[in-house]
């Protein structure tokens, strides 16, 4: 038998993998044009017994029976929503390079028909997008080093007066153990025990710089570490002592009451125009500075020592004017 025909059935099934989908089904007569174009010969009953073999070894391959029977791929790797999510999150990812995100969807494309392909074509507008590579290689050296238990080293990132990058500290080397990574705001973290500071700490990946897996094994993490207290305090800003505070709020800021403390928070109808939340924050500058940002709107009720403080928030701000 020529080697050909040994591989009619994966040619037959690479066929329907490129060039269909539910929408565009392929009929024996496509797939005996695409063999003998390739240099196979085979019957209309040879193709409809591969076929049955392919999905007797579970390649998802839906027959509509017919006058004329017709064939596509049921299920691919990802649906088409869910490659247009990822495609729209490459997009949207300020830390990817604008050759690198053109790259990932090209490939994010090949996953989905060619007739679907064209959909994936989505213009996405992104703010400050990276200007090279460098946190890709970093977020891959920090899952290796959490998967081998082991520290990294590097050098860590700011900006100066004249808006030059430049190593904090004189170059200082820090060592950590990475723990977990987050995203937050567009950004990529990693969170884990800072030798450098002898505690838990949390750095912004894309300002690492000059990163280096050693053979050191890693500080092991605390018996009640739980990620989701790190994230509370370092993403949500608790910055203070935690607090009841009653607020009066005009009716169009639900919305940001609810981002700010979730659906389960205490309200009540006070007026027409107003309703109260009573809830537990932390006492600082971000939560002052996320009652400022309403301009009114939203209005501290008590207790009478946070509004003392929060007039003296505005105070110190007024002053610098």
């Amino acid at each position: 038998m020529p080697k050909e025909n040994k591989q009619r059935a994966l040619h037959i099934y690479k066929y329907l993998l490129d060039n269909t989908d539910d929408d565009h089904p392929a009929t024996i007569k496509d797939i005996t044009a695409y063999l003998s174009g390739i240099g196979i010969d085979a019957g209309r009953q040879t193709i409809s017994d591969d076929v049955d073999e392919l999905q007797a070894c579970g390649f998802d391959i839906i027959k509509n029976r017919s006058t004329q029977n017709q064939y596509f791929i049921g299920s691919r790797v990802l649906e088409l929503s869910e490659l247009k999510m990822l495609v729209d999150a490459v997009q949207a990812a300020r830390f990817i390079t604008h050759d690198r995100a053109k790259d990932l969807i090209k490939r994010l494309t090949t996953l989905a028909s060619p007739h679907q392909a064209g959909e994936l074509k989505r213009k996405l507008y992104v703010e400050s997008r990276a200007a090279d590579a460098n946190v890709l290689a970093v977020v891959d050296m920090l899952y290796k080093a959490m998967q081998t238990k082991r520290t990294m080293t590097f050098l860590y990132c700011e900006y100066s007066p004249e808006k030059k990058r430049k190593h904090k500290h004189n170059g200082q080397l820090y060592e950590l153990s990475p723990y977990d990574l987050l995203w937050n705001n567009d950004r990529y973290y990693v969170l884990g025990y800072s030798k450098t500071h002898d505690g838990i700490r949390t750095f912004r990946v894309d300002r690492i710089d000059k990163p280096e897996l050693t053979a050191r094994s890693a500080v092991l993490k605390p018996k009640d570490y739980r990620i989701e207290d790190f994230r509370n305090r370092v993403f949500l800003m608790y910055d203070g002592p935690r607090q009841t505070v009653e607020l009066l709020c005009d009716n169009d800021m639900m919305d940001a009451v609810v981002d700010k403390f979730g659906k389960k928070v205490q309200t009540a109808i006070v007026d027409d125009g107003h309703f109260s939340v009573t809830g537990e924050v932390s006492i600082g500058s971000t939560f002052f500075a996320w009652v400022f940002n309403y301009a009114g709107k939203i209005r501290i009720q008590s207790p009478e020592d946070v509004r003392s403080q929060y007039r003296e928030h505005l105070g110190k701000a007024a002053r610098s004017l």
